[in-house]
């Protein structure tokens, strides 16, 4: 720990260079046999000094042992203060600058606002929308290898996402009707007719592949998408069948290649003092 080596731990530049020395981590995860990792998901709230640094650090040792990683990021709230802004303003640009970086930037405010339901139909909101993202990633085994393949090819680094959470197909009666629902309540403030990426993960019951078979999904999603904004690439992925008897399906929809500016000139000027 940070605490037995005397770092201040406040600010990102005061940890990184002790993160950057760091063995342990990779140490530990060559003792669980890293040669069957082929994929790390990295989980950091960047407005803390630990957190902003870490993010670009551990991208770094994971591509020095050839592992691919996708990272999710949590922004801070609007209400926080500017040192936590300023933290995160630096993670984001050192993700930028750091080669192989696949980060998936969701906002605070937006995760503690949404609201859905999980497959029983139980409400999650806040965190459990994380840990249910997080379970449709780890569903899919090919996941971060093909996100973070797509993030070379087309150069783009920071993604965000639109959850559909276990909504059911007889009460939305379409797949489009999901993605509408999806668009009220995004997961970053971002311009959706600037995006040019998308990668989308559906976990849906066996019951329901005659009526809503992987082509009628990528047509949909298509469509939707073509009146929205121009669609470099759009990968969806073959669904994750689940042998539920319900009717509810799951979406994350990873977008990528959106205008940064605002959300870069926002943190500037809520930095501007500090720097």
């Amino acid at each position: 720990g940070f605490e037995d080596a005397n770092i201040d731990t406040h600010f990102w530049y005061n940890v990184l260079p002790a993160l950057s020395r760091d063995t342990l981590l990779m140490e530990s995860l060559k003792k669980k046999s890293i040669d069957n990792l082929n994929g790390a998901i990295i989980f950091s709230s960047v407005w803390d000094g630990v957190g902003s640094a870490a993010l670009p650090s551990l991208i770094e040792k994971f591509k020095a042992q050839n592992i691919d990683s996708i990272s999710i990021a949590i922004l801070p709230s609007k209400i926080q203060p500017a040192d936590a802004q300023f933290n995160t303003y630096a993670a984001l640009k050192m993700c930028l600058a750091t080669e192989n970086s696949t980060v998936l930037i969701l906002g605070r405010d937006q995760l503690e606002n949404f609201v859905g339901v999980d497959r029983r139909g139980v409400q999650i909101k806040g965190n459990d929308i994380l840990n249910y993202i997080f379970d449709i990633f780890l569903a899919k085994d090919s996941m971060v290898e093909e996100i973070t393949e797509l993030s070379r090819t087309f150069n783009i680094k920071l993604f965000t996402a639109l959850a559909v959470t276990a909504s059911s197909y007889k009460v939305y009666g379409s797949f489009e009707n999901m993605l509408n629902a999806a668009l009220l309540k995004p997961l970053l403030d971002f311009d959706l007719s600037t995006s040019s990426l998308l990668y989308v993960l559906v976990r849906m019951p066996t019951n329901l592949i005659d009526k809503l078979p992987r082509a009628k999904i990528e047509l949909t999603i298509t469509e939707w998408f073509k009146e929205k904004t121009n669609m470099q690439s759009i990968h969806v992925t073959e669904p994750i069948y689940t042998e539920d008897t319900s009717d509810r399906i799951d979406a994350v929809l990873l977008i990528g290649g959106f205008d940064l500016n605002p959300l870069f000139n926002d943190l500037d000027k809520k930095v501007e003092n500090m720097k």
